[in-house]
């Protein structure tokens, strides 16, 4: 409701028992994986799923170019793989640019979480922010002068050190970054690190050449074009432009020129200056046609004398006037969206509710939610929690369950009974529960 995250599942938690004994000091016990569901696209759209959100916020822009394009490739492959069931729902092609590799910039370590209905490890307790690619393990580290270190490490196959890369490792409390000034090999030179020792595990969490290759190797998305071009008189030219988004455009103009001598040379030379790029339009001219005094097409009509840059000229303006087409006359997707009406584009409202006792569970905080949720069905609705704050209030309810992560699990690790099990985090407490039947953890107010 309030648009801002407080990252309570990247703070470090105590984990107590009843008696208040500390089970595990200061870990990020709530923090996760990061989500990724590449692999399973095909499985989605099969489910129905027609938009992919991507997770960027507090991310920077590498992190957001980098997953973009690799989303956008593995759609791209999905749908020339079945190409009578799939297609974009934007229009345009992509081409160019860099190769993503998403173990390059932020991420905490990837899983696909419940979706097979499987129970997995998906905490990264011990590594709640980035982490980054692995390099090797610490060879040896040897102090150079007072303020710099020299370390050299064990790598990891194919790994190639750059200056100006950005390293970490987890410590027993935190995780610690560092960037090398000078990468020679796998020697790093930085300035001294407090925490590393010999046979620590490193990763790289920035590197200098990727970033470099996001910022000089964009992909570039071109909108296609079909032009036909019409020549009569003493060369009336009419240009008629449309774009695969559907917009048009008519272009009439006096060429004030000679005639072409060769006239199946200047022809080549037309569709090919015109057939080009600008801007963000692929060109392509589908007809050249001549017509004689009564409109007729005539297969050997004269052609203007015209220069390539007379051409290029030309196709840049086609691509500057296509531009002032206003936005709201341009069909911006190919398909409706989902729950709305085909025609209208408005809310489905014959949407019923899901529950017709609404609990603060579904986190209602404004009037027009409630008038909403009335509107289809509701009967009752409690307050979101932070408008209440209601002490037997769940602030969380999920299929992550610490007790598994650690091996406490009594269904599926045969572990005894733990008994109440609670989060301490800057003197709050917080109490764990678990519904073991429907297999999920709550938090709640401790």
């Amino acid at each position: 409701n309030r648009g801002a995250c407080v990252q309570a599942c990247r703070s470090r938690y105590d984990l107590i028992d009843e008696n208040g004994k500390v089970l595990v000091r200061d870990k990020a016990l709530l923090s996760l994986k990061d989500y990724n569901l590449k692999e399973r696209l095909l499985d989605l759209a099969q489910a129905g799923v027609c938009s992919f959100k991507i997770e960027g916020r507090l991310k920077n822009a590498s992190y957001v170019k980098n997953v973009v394009r690799e989303y956008s490739l593995a759609l791209d492959e999905l749908v020339a793989s079945r190409p009578t069931e799939y297609c974009r729902a934007s229009f345009g092609q992509i081409s160019g640019g860099f190769a993503p590799a998403v173990d390059k910039t932020f991420n905490r370590g990837y899983t696909e979480l419940w979706i097979d209905g499987k129970r997995g490890k998906w905490s990264s307790m011990d590594a709640p922010k980035s982490m980054g690619e692995p390099i090797g393990t610490v060879r040896s580290i040897r102090k150079v002068g007072r303020q710099e270190t020299e370390i050299t490490i064990a790598p990891e196959k194919g790994i190639e050190l750059k200056n100006g890369d950005g390293f970490a490792f987890a410590s027993k409390s935190a995780v610690i970054g560092f960037r090398g000034d000078v990468c020679e090999g796998f020697t790093i030179r930085c300035k001294n690190v407090e925490g590393l020792s010999k046979g620590t595990r490193l990763f790289r969490n920035i590197s200098a050449a990727f970033e470099k290759e996001l910022e000089r190797n964009m992909p570039h998305r071109e909108i296609s074009v079909k032009i036909q071009l019409k020549i009569s008189g003493r060369f009336n030219i009419d240009i008629e432009a449309v774009t695969e988004d559907g917009r048009k455009l008519t272009s009439p103009f006096k060429c004030d020129s000679d005639t072409a001598e060769n006239r199946e040379r200047q022809a080549a030379m037309i569709v090919d200056q015109l057939s080009k790029r600008s801007g963000h339009y692929h060109f392509e001219v589908i007809s050249l046609e001549t017509l004689n005094s009564k409109g007729e097409v005539t297969e050997n009509g004269a052609l203007p004398l015209l220069s390539a840059s007379t051409l290029n000229s030309i196709r840049r303006l086609i691509a500057s006037d296509l531009d002032c087409i206003p936005c709201h006359s341009i069909a911006l997707y190919k398909g409706t969206v989902a729950s709305c009406h085909p025609d209208t584009g408005t809310l489905n409202q014959s949407a019923a509710v899901p529950d017709r006792n609404i609990s603060y569970k579904y986190n209602v905080a404004n009037e027009v939610t409630k008038g909403i949720l009335i509107s289809r069905g509701a009967e009752s609705i409690e307050d979101a929690y932070e408008l209440t704050h209601r002490k037997d209030a769940e602030l969380m309810r999920t299929r992550y369950c610490i007790r598994y992560e650690l091996g406490m699990c009594p269904v599926h690790q045969g572990a005894t009974q733990s008994g109440p099990l609670f989060l301490r985090n800057n003197g709050r407490s917080f109490k764990l529960g678990f519904d073991c039947k429907s297999c999920e953890m709550t938090v709640s107010k401790g």
